[in-house]
């Protein structure tokens, strides 16, 4: 249970680009970096995030935490880079 505490941010700002699968994440702490994965577990999104460091990082993510429409676009956008990379 801690570690998914520690991999869910409490608060803070996301922005992230379709092009690239570029996302930042802005609050309790900062990442910046390129979605590597998206999984949907339930009601729980789950990215593996690597950092221009070359580190990987997961950010669990819930609907709650953002408006219906930023949530869904945010899954639209992870998912559908994704598959365009399985596709290649």
């Amino acid at each position: 249970m801690a570690q998914c505490q520690k991999d869910t941010p409490s608060h803070g700002t996301i922005l992230i680009t379709e092009s690239d699968n570029y996302i930042e994440f802005h609050g309790v702490r900062t990442l910046v970096g390129k979605v590597l994965t998206a999984q949907l577990f339930m009601e729980i999104l789950c990215l593996q995030v690597k950092d221009y460091s070359g580190n990987n990082h997961r950010v669990l993510l819930t609907p709650g935490s953002l408006s219906a429409q930023d949530w869904s676009r945010l899954c639209r956008v992870c998912f559908a880079h994704h598959t365009r990379e399985l596709k290649s």
